[in-house]
């Protein structure tokens, strides 16, 4: 790979011109040949003679455009030899393409045998063009030769040559070829640079180059827009007519009593294409069939795995709704809250019982909470038994509060153990005494909101006096 001459694109491998400056000349040699009547055309000057009483000696005008004169007339390939400097005008079209073709001609080999058969390779003796010697023939001529001009070092000079032309001739025939930017960016560098130029074949980009054909753009352009589609818009609808079918029936939708007249001044459409899509939607309107309800499933035959499954399924659905209903935070009767406790304790040892079952009758199965069977094989070994103090030491690693609260527990010098079974028989004895005492229910848990601190007495006062001395009790809240 190396840099083009031309532009500072890459050309391919022993060529000095890029593939888009090589079709670019091609283009041109191929426009030229139209623009020969246009430029014959605008032979005629543009301007129109002076009418009325003109003062003063005037000369007449020239009946010819000397610009186009100049390029359609005849000449050499080179500017001749100008010493005084009053030579004007650029190389007229035919001298330059056919200079450019005894050029190419003159540097181009040709291989041929002598009389005595031997291969010999000289360089041509001449430009011969098989449509002859016009404007057209020299164009093909050297479109036949352009990719042995690729490969040159004057490819530069004679790019620019038939660019200062093509560009002489478009200011004379107002013919240039539009320039349509493309809305997709390029897939090779991802630039919004493509353009597809009238009169030219496919897409190409301005920036890195690369050539789309057009289906190949077309292809794109459509992924991009899949990928990519617009906000409120999920589909971009390309039939025109299904397009507006769509808007009427919209607008025939939201207002039925809308007449045609105004939706046709919404979508700047005649009154009667309105009705003509109106006739095609009625027609084509189909009631939608209502979709099948899926078949009932037959109910599960007792003792069977489908029954248990779909008991399970119930009673799981029966604990969510118990559980969303929060029975211990509304206001009844005591009677009512009484029986509620009592069947919640009647359903939890029934279903505490059944999963005893489940673990008896599959010992393989590892479900939680269940006691250890009778049916364990001798093989297996039980497990190991779990020590106070790795219990308390999984229990704070979970919980940072109640390994604060232990700490303040045991900052006096008491056990860890000794300090959760004080802590545990204070608050059941406390419990104990608010149900005793008939100021909470059973099922409900007591709010103690008072305790009562003892203060303290230091010993020296106790043995000078023998007893503690009397002093009023201290309560928080």
């Amino acid at each position: 790979m190396s840099s083009c001459a031309v532009c500072p694109r890459v050309a391919p491998d022993e060529a000095y011109a890029c593939a888009t400056c090589v079709r670019q000349l091609r283009h041109w040699l191929s426009d030229l040949p139209h623009q020969m009547s246009h430029l014959r055309a605008a032979l005629a000057p543009e301007g129109r003679p002076q009418q009325g009483r003109v003062g003063g000696s005037a000369t007449a005008p020239l009946p010819v455009n000397l610009s186009v004169l100049n390029l359609l007339g005849p000449g050499w390939p080179l500017p001749p030899a100008d010493p005084y400097g009053d030579a004007t005008g650029p190389v007229p079209i035919g001298p330059l393409l056919a200079g450019w073709a005894g050029y190419i001609a003159y540097a181009h080999p040709a291989v041929y045998r002598d009389g005595h058969g031997t291969q010999r390779i000289v360089p041509c003796s001449g430009a011969h063009s098989r449509h002859g010697t016009s404007v057209a023939g020299w164009c093909h001529w050297l479109t036949a030769y352009l990719p042995y001009a690729a490969t040159r070092p004057w490819i530069r000079d004679l790019h620019r040559q038939i660019a200062d032309l093509m560009s002489r001739v478009y200011d004379l025939t107002h013919a240039e070829p539009q320039r349509h930017p493309q809305a997709a960016p390029c897939p090779a560098c991802a630039a919004f640079a493509l353009v597809a130029v009238d009169g030219q074949w496919g897409v190409d980009c301005g920036a890195c180059g690369h050539h789309l054909e057009p289906e190949q753009y077309t292809a794109h352009a459509q992924t991009l827009i899949a990928a990519h589609p617009a906000p409120g818009d999920t589909q971009m609808t390309t039939d025109k007519t299904t397009a507006r079918r769509a808007a009427v029936q919209r607008l025939t939708q939201q207002d039925p009593t809308r007449s045609a007249r105004s939706i046709a001044a919404d979508l700047g459409i005649s009154k009667d294409t309105v009705r003509r899509d109106l006739a095609h939607l009625t027609a084509t309107e189909t009631p939608a069939a209502p979709e099948p309800e899926p078949p009932a499933e037959p109910p599960a035959a007792p003792g069977t795995a489908a029954h248990a499954r779909a008991a399970v399924r119930q009673l799981a659905q029966a604990v969510a709704e118990v559980e969303n209903a929060r029975p211990a935070h509304v206001s009844t009767t005591d009677e009512e809250a009484n029986h509620w406790a009592a069947q919640l304790r009647q359903h939890t040892e029934t279903l505490r019982h059944e999963r005893q079952l489940l673990a008896d009758h599959y010992p393989g199965a590892l479900i939680a909470g269940a006691t250890v069977s009778h049916r364990r094989t001798q093989d297996t070994p039980p497990a190991p038994p779990v020590s106070p103090q790795d219990s308390i030491a999984l229990l704070t690693t979970a919980n940072p509060q109640l390994a604060a609260d232990l700490d303040t527990l045991t900052r006096c010098g008491r056990p860890t153990t000794s300090a959760i079974a004080h802590a545990v028989s204070f608050m059941a004895r406390a419990y104990r005494n608010g149900w005793n005492a008939g100021l909470v229910p059973t099922h409900l848990e007591p709010l103690i909101d008072v305790y009562k601190i003892v203060p303290y007495t230091a010993p020296a006062d106790r043995k000078s006096t023998g007893s503690p001395a009397p002093t009023t009790p201290k309560t928080g809240r």
